[in-house]
């Protein structure tokens, strides 16, 4: 790659993951809600977190607001309350839940030793997660695909739906939690139950922007719900 780093002195490899999953440009995305328009009709999920307000500069309906006990497009908020934006184009990002059998895939491509959960905050005040455990084939949706497959072409995948577990969600403002059992004990389950499916340990979760928000996590494999 030019780093200058060769792979034989390479021997612990962390994977990096989104608490939900994002994507730029075309093409298909099997957990999307939202699109870079924000013209889906999104998943609408009843917000229980504090009430915020995003201000968006030029955007046609104005701020970003969330309102404790109304419904929330679950989609929309994982852009706004994410900055979902690219740094230089300022393209807003299409959000989705998190995908475990793209994740999985991943981790058995690149061989992560174990995963870093970034933005767990943003998923704060939803009452209920989704989160994608299988394909199904779209034509035959009694088939589910076999776990670790991912399809191999870009065609195929636009051919899958996704099987979807659903946990709960929390309501606790997580960004001030600076160790992994501050988290609420849904929180806690969140991240449990996605290194399980994934069959990799979780060893760091983030909760915020900052460096010190990132939260070292040392929960065995086997730990789920």
């Amino acid at each position: 790659t030019g780093l200058g780093v060769p792979p034989r002195v390479i021997d612990y490899v962390v994977g990096v993951v989104k608490a939900y999953t994002t994507r730029v440009g075309r093409g298909p995305f099997p957990t999307e809600l939202q699109n870079e328009a924000q013209d889906l009709d999104d998943f609408m999920e009843p917000y229980l977190g504090p009430e915020k307000r995003m201000e968006r500069k030029g955007h046609a309906r104005g701020p970003f607001v969330l309102s404790t006990g109304n419904l929330v497009k679950v989609g929309e908020m994982l852009q706004e309350i994410g900055a979902e934006y690219g740094t230089t184009t300022g393209r807003r990002r299409r959000c989705g839940w998190l995908d475990i059998p793209l994740v999985k895939y991943s981790s058995m491509l690149n061989g992560f030793d174990s995963i870093c959960i970034t933005k767990l905050d943003v998923l704060t005040g939803l009452k209920q997660i989704r989160v994608a455990v299988a394909y199904r084939n779209a034509n035959m949706t009694e088939v589910r695909l076999p776990s670790g497959y991912f399809p191999s072409h870009l065609r195929d995948l636009e051919n899958v739906v996704c099987e979807y577990e659903t946990l709960d969600g929390w309501t606790e403002d997580v960004s001030g939690c600076r160790r992994f059992q501050d988290l609420p004990r849904a929180a806690q389950r969140y991240v449990l139950r996605v290194q399980e499916l994934i069959g990799v340990p979780v060893s760091s979760v983030g909760v915020g922007p900052d460096r010190a928000a990132m939260l070292q996590v040392k929960e065995p494999l086997g730990r789920g719900r």
